[in-house]
Protein backbone atom coordinates (compact mmCIF):
# COMPACT_ATOMS: atom_id res chain seq x y z
CA UNK A 1 0.00 0.00 0.00
CA UNK A 2 1.62 3.45 -1.27
CA UNK A 3 1.59 6.59 1.56
CA UNK A 4 1.13 8.74 -1.99
CA UNK A 5 -2.58 7.13 -1.95
CA UNK A 6 -3.50 9.02 1.24
CA UNK A 7 -3.72 12.84 1.78
CA UNK A 8 -3.05 14.15 5.37
CA UNK A 9 -6.29 13.81 6.58
CA UNK A 10 -6.15 13.14 10.48
CA UNK A 11 -8.24 9.45 10.53
CA UNK A 12 -6.26 8.61 7.24
CA UNK A 13 -3.12 9.61 8.14
CA UNK A 14 -3.36 7.49 11.68
CA UNK A 15 -4.83 4.35 9.71
CA UNK A 16 -1.83 4.36 7.48
CA UNK A 17 0.62 4.57 10.21
CA UNK A 18 -0.98 1.96 12.21
CA UNK A 19 -0.53 -0.03 9.14
CA UNK A 20 2.99 0.70 7.84
CA UNK A 21 3.68 -0.18 11.73
CA UNK A 22 2.92 -3.13 11.86
CA UNK A 23 4.02 -4.83 8.57
CA UNK A 24 7.53 -3.65 10.02
CA UNK A 25 6.61 -5.21 13.31
CA UNK A 26 5.64 -8.48 11.40
CA UNK A 27 8.60 -8.61 9.38
CA UNK A 28 10.93 -8.48 12.77
CA UNK A 29 8.85 -10.94 14.48
CA UNK A 30 9.03 -13.24 11.18
CA UNK A 31 12.64 -12.75 10.55
CA UNK A 32 13.92 -12.99 14.39
CA UNK A 33 11.63 -16.13 13.96
CA UNK A 34 13.95 -17.59 10.95
CA UNK A 35 16.87 -16.47 12.80
CA UNK A 36 16.25 -18.59 15.79
CA UNK A 37 15.15 -21.54 13.30
CA UNK A 38 18.73 -21.11 11.42
CA UNK A 39 20.81 -21.36 14.54
CA UNK A 40 18.82 -24.41 15.75
CA UNK A 41 19.70 -26.04 12.36
CA UNK A 42 22.63 -24.72 11.29
CA UNK A 43 23.97 -26.75 14.88
CA UNK A 44 21.87 -29.89 14.60
CA UNK A 45 24.00 -31.78 12.56
CA UNK A 46 27.18 -33.77 14.55
CA UNK A 47 29.55 -31.47 12.57
CA UNK A 48 31.18 -28.39 12.39
CA UNK A 49 28.07 -25.81 12.73
CA UNK A 50 26.72 -24.83 9.33
CA UNK A 51 27.87 -21.51 8.07
CA UNK A 52 25.16 -18.29 7.70
CA UNK A 53 26.92 -15.81 6.37
CA UNK A 54 25.73 -12.68 7.40
CA UNK A 55 22.73 -13.64 9.79
CA UNK A 56 23.67 -11.47 12.67
CA UNK A 57 24.06 -8.05 10.21
CA UNK A 58 20.80 -9.10 8.39
CA UNK A 59 19.10 -9.31 12.03
CA UNK A 60 20.57 -6.09 13.29
CA UNK A 61 19.69 -4.12 10.00
CA UNK A 62 15.73 -5.45 10.11
CA UNK A 63 15.79 -5.10 14.04
CA UNK A 64 16.91 -0.94 12.80
CA UNK A 65 14.30 -0.61 9.92
CA UNK A 66 11.53 -1.75 12.36
CA UNK A 67 12.22 0.66 15.05
CA UNK A 68 12.42 3.44 12.94
CA UNK A 69 9.01 2.85 10.94
CA UNK A 70 7.17 2.62 13.95
CA UNK A 71 9.31 5.69 15.30
CA UNK A 72 7.82 7.41 12.20
CA UNK A 73 4.47 6.22 12.74
CA UNK A 74 4.03 7.34 16.28
CA UNK A 75 5.85 10.72 14.87
CA UNK A 76 2.64 10.57 13.10
CA UNK A 77 0.26 10.24 15.83
CA UNK A 78 2.61 12.82 18.19
CA UNK A 79 1.54 15.86 14.78
CA UNK A 80 -1.91 14.72 14.49
CA UNK A 81 -2.36 16.09 17.98
CA UNK A 82 -1.14 19.19 17.07
CA UNK A 83 -4.00 20.39 15.50
CA UNK A 84 -4.52 20.23 11.22
CA UNK A 85 -3.06 23.03 9.03
CA UNK A 86 -0.50 22.79 5.95
CA UNK A 87 2.68 22.69 7.97
CA UNK A 88 1.36 19.79 10.17
CA UNK A 89 -0.03 18.26 6.60
CA UNK A 90 3.44 18.31 5.16
CA UNK A 91 5.05 16.82 8.25
CA UNK A 92 2.72 13.91 8.55
CA UNK A 93 3.32 12.86 4.88
CA UNK A 94 7.14 13.18 5.70
CA UNK A 95 6.56 11.03 8.50
CA UNK A 96 4.43 8.74 6.22
CA UNK A 97 7.14 8.47 3.53
CA UNK A 98 9.75 7.85 6.07
CA UNK A 99 8.06 4.90 7.84
CA UNK A 100 6.87 3.29 4.61
CA UNK A 101 10.24 3.22 3.55
CA UNK A 102 12.13 1.66 6.48
CA UNK A 103 8.45 -0.90 6.46
CA UNK A 104 9.83 -1.89 3.12
CA UNK A 105 13.71 -2.56 4.26
CA UNK A 106 12.65 -4.42 7.08
CA UNK A 107 10.44 -6.28 4.60
CA UNK A 108 13.50 -6.70 2.47
CA UNK A 109 15.81 -8.58 5.46
CA UNK A 110 13.23 -10.51 6.60
CA UNK A 111 13.41 -11.77 3.30
CA UNK A 112 17.21 -11.61 3.19
CA UNK A 113 16.85 -14.05 6.48
CA UNK A 114 14.54 -16.37 4.79
CA UNK A 115 17.15 -16.70 1.74
CA UNK A 116 19.90 -17.86 4.34
CA UNK A 117 17.54 -19.79 5.84
CA UNK A 118 16.92 -22.23 2.60
CA UNK A 119 20.69 -22.04 2.00
CA UNK A 120 20.98 -23.41 5.86
CA UNK A 121 18.96 -26.09 5.44
CA UNK A 122 20.02 -27.42 1.64
CA UNK A 123 23.00 -28.71 4.03
CA UNK A 124 20.90 -30.93 6.09
CA UNK A 125 19.09 -34.28 5.56
CA UNK A 126 15.72 -33.66 5.25
CA UNK A 127 13.27 -34.15 8.37
CA UNK A 128 10.38 -32.61 10.33
CA UNK A 129 12.40 -29.57 11.11
CA UNK A 130 13.94 -28.84 8.18
CA UNK A 131 10.85 -29.28 6.25
CA UNK A 132 9.13 -26.78 8.74
CA UNK A 133 11.54 -24.17 8.72
CA UNK A 134 11.54 -24.12 4.50
CA UNK A 135 7.91 -24.09 4.38
CA UNK A 136 8.41 -20.70 6.68
CA UNK A 137 11.14 -19.63 4.24
CA UNK A 138 9.14 -20.25 1.63
CA UNK A 139 5.87 -18.42 2.32
CA UNK A 140 8.26 -15.26 3.23
CA UNK A 141 9.59 -15.37 0.13
CA UNK A 142 6.48 -16.41 -2.08
CA UNK A 143 3.38 -15.00 0.33
CA UNK A 144 0.00 -16.76 -0.26
CA UNK A 145 -2.64 -14.02 -2.48
CA UNK A 146 0.43 -11.19 -2.13
CA UNK A 147 2.56 -10.29 -4.48
CA UNK A 148 6.74 -10.29 -3.21
CA UNK A 149 9.44 -8.51 -4.81
CA UNK A 150 11.93 -10.93 -6.37
CA UNK A 151 15.47 -11.90 -6.09
CA UNK A 152 16.31 -9.78 -9.16
CA UNK A 153 14.02 -6.85 -7.32
CA UNK A 154 15.95 -7.53 -4.22
CA UNK A 155 19.45 -8.06 -5.58
CA UNK A 156 22.20 -10.00 -3.93
CA UNK A 157 23.37 -10.01 0.10
CA UNK A 158 26.66 -11.85 0.13
CA UNK A 159 29.07 -11.60 3.40
CA UNK A 160 31.16 -14.78 2.45
CA UNK A 161 34.83 -15.02 3.80
CA UNK A 162 35.39 -18.52 2.83
CA UNK A 163 34.19 -21.23 0.76
CA UNK A 164 32.02 -23.18 3.06
CA UNK A 165 30.17 -19.70 3.88
CA UNK A 166 29.81 -19.53 0.01
CA UNK A 167 28.34 -22.57 -0.29
CA UNK A 168 25.32 -21.60 2.14
CA UNK A 169 24.66 -18.36 -0.15
CA UNK A 170 25.02 -20.23 -2.93
CA UNK A 171 22.44 -22.69 -1.74
CA UNK A 172 20.22 -19.63 -0.84
CA UNK A 173 20.58 -17.75 -3.59
CA UNK A 174 19.81 -21.08 -6.24
CA UNK A 175 16.71 -21.99 -3.93
CA UNK A 176 15.05 -18.95 -4.40
CA UNK A 177 15.87 -18.39 -7.97
CA UNK A 178 13.81 -21.61 -8.42
CA UNK A 179 10.90 -20.36 -6.41
CA UNK A 180 10.98 -17.02 -8.37
CA UNK A 181 11.99 -18.57 -12.14
CA UNK A 182 13.05 -17.12 -15.02
CA UNK A 183 16.02 -15.28 -12.95
CA UNK A 184 19.72 -15.69 -13.32
CA UNK A 185 22.64 -15.33 -11.03
CA UNK A 186 26.31 -14.03 -12.92
CA UNK A 187 29.75 -14.85 -11.18
CA UNK A 188 32.92 -13.06 -12.26
CA UNK A 189 35.83 -11.94 -10.91
CA UNK A 190 35.99 -9.13 -9.04
CA UNK A 191 39.11 -6.83 -9.78
CA UNK A 192 40.77 -9.03 -11.86
CA UNK A 193 41.40 -9.86 -15.95
CA UNK A 194 37.64 -11.41 -17.47
CA UNK A 195 38.72 -14.83 -17.32
CA UNK A 196 36.01 -16.32 -17.03
CA UNK A 197 32.40 -15.78 -16.67
CA UNK A 198 29.74 -18.18 -14.68
CA UNK A 199 26.14 -17.51 -15.39
CA UNK A 200 23.50 -19.41 -13.08
CA UNK A 201 19.85 -19.64 -15.02
CA UNK A 202 16.74 -20.68 -14.02
CA UNK A 203 13.92 -21.16 -16.31
CA UNK A 204 9.86 -20.43 -16.23
CA UNK A 205 9.99 -24.07 -14.97
CA UNK A 206 12.34 -24.21 -12.41
CA UNK A 207 15.31 -26.24 -14.51
CA UNK A 208 18.78 -25.15 -13.12
CA UNK A 209 21.45 -24.27 -16.40
CA UNK A 210 24.74 -23.28 -15.40
CA UNK A 211 27.13 -21.89 -18.57
CA UNK A 212 30.99 -21.43 -18.41
CA UNK A 213 32.63 -18.85 -20.63
CA UNK A 214 36.37 -19.67 -20.05
CA UNK A 215 39.44 -17.52 -21.72
CA UNK A 216 40.80 -19.46 -24.07
CA UNK A 217 44.21 -20.54 -22.56
CA UNK A 218 42.55 -22.22 -19.88
CA UNK A 219 42.71 -25.69 -19.92
CA UNK A 220 39.12 -27.18 -19.67
CA UNK A 221 39.96 -31.10 -19.47
CA UNK A 222 39.92 -31.02 -15.94
CA UNK A 223 36.49 -29.60 -15.48
CA UNK A 224 34.61 -31.89 -17.80
CA UNK A 225 36.52 -34.11 -15.55
CA UNK A 226 34.36 -32.30 -12.79
CA UNK A 227 31.07 -32.87 -14.39
CA UNK A 228 31.05 -30.31 -16.96
CA UNK A 229 29.92 -30.50 -20.81
CA UNK A 230 30.94 -29.16 -23.78
CA UNK A 231 28.64 -27.15 -26.16
CA UNK A 232 30.44 -25.32 -28.29
CA UNK A 233 32.65 -22.64 -27.02
CA UNK A 234 31.19 -23.02 -23.38
CA UNK A 235 30.95 -25.56 -20.95
CA UNK A 236 27.38 -26.16 -19.74
CA UNK A 237 25.70 -28.42 -16.70
CA UNK A 238 21.84 -28.85 -15.91
CA UNK A 239 19.67 -29.71 -13.76
CA UNK A 240 15.76 -30.55 -14.23
CA UNK A 241 13.48 -29.68 -11.54
CA UNK A 242 13.05 -30.58 -9.11
CA UNK A 243 16.53 -30.55 -8.00
CA UNK A 244 18.97 -31.01 -5.29
CA UNK A 245 20.42 -27.45 -5.13
CA UNK A 246 23.76 -28.90 -3.28
CA UNK A 247 24.90 -30.71 -6.53
CA UNK A 248 25.57 -27.18 -8.47
CA UNK A 249 26.93 -25.60 -5.68
CA UNK A 250 29.48 -28.25 -5.13
CA UNK A 251 30.20 -28.14 -8.68
CA UNK A 252 30.81 -24.12 -8.94
CA UNK A 253 32.65 -24.15 -5.36
CA UNK A 254 34.90 -27.02 -6.96
CA UNK A 255 35.54 -25.28 -10.54
CA UNK A 256 36.01 -21.52 -8.57
CA UNK A 257 38.44 -23.06 -6.29
CA UNK A 258 40.40 -25.62 -7.54
CA UNK A 259 40.28 -25.38 -11.26
CA UNK A 260 40.11 -21.61 -11.66
CA UNK A 261 42.33 -20.45 -8.69
CA UNK A 262 39.93 -18.33 -7.10
CA UNK A 263 41.21 -18.42 -3.83
CA UNK A 264 38.24 -16.60 -1.79
CA UNK A 265 34.95 -15.63 -2.32
CA UNK A 266 36.03 -11.85 -1.68
CA UNK A 267 37.60 -11.87 -5.24
CA UNK A 268 34.11 -12.76 -7.16
CA UNK A 269 31.28 -10.01 -8.35
CA UNK A 270 27.98 -11.71 -7.85
CA UNK A 271 24.89 -10.15 -9.91
CA UNK A 272 21.27 -11.10 -10.49
CA UNK A 273 18.46 -10.44 -12.94
CA UNK A 274 15.44 -11.36 -14.51
CA UNK A 275 15.69 -13.36 -18.00
CA UNK A 276 14.64 -12.02 -20.80
CA UNK A 277 11.28 -12.98 -22.46
CA UNK A 278 11.30 -15.59 -25.30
Amino acid sequence: MSVDDYDAEAGNAVYVANLVAARATRAWLTGRGLGAEIDELRWSADADPIPAPGLQQALEHLGDRCMQACASADTVHALIGQGHDDETGRAVVGALTEADRAASEAELWMRRIAQICLGTSAALTWNDAVARAERGAVIVLKPMDEESPELADDGVFSFSQHYAELGTELAGLFSRLIIDHACFLSIEPRGRSNTFGLTCTVDEIGNLGLALDLDPSENSGRLVDLGWERDGDQLVAQWEDPLVVMEPVQLIIATLRDELSVSSPKQLALAVGHTEAP
